[in-house]
């Protein structure tokens, strides 16, 4: 499980990278704040682009194995 992650985490962008890296996998626990203080993005801009950057975590971990669609069915009258 770990070569996959360590796979995965190689095909990321570097901005990916750093985001997945200082949220998921530093030892120092640091807060959003701090992680979007220091890379000197907004707190909207910082989450938008996590959700981006896990998204390509996901697409990248094992082709996509990760990858959960949730289709909803309208109800017909």
């Amino acid at each position: 499980m770990l070569k996959e992650i360590e796979r995965a985490f190689k095909c990321l962008s570097v901005e990916s990278r750093n985001r997945i890296y200082y949220k998921y996998m530093s030892e120092d626990s640091l807060y959003d704040y701090q992680i979007y203080n220091a890379q000197n993005i907004s707190k909207d801009t910082y989450y938008r682009e996590l959700g981006k950057a896990q998204l390509e975590f996901a697409e990248a971990y094992n082709g996509g194995e990760l990858m959960v669609f949730d289709y909803k069915r309208e109800k017909s009258d």
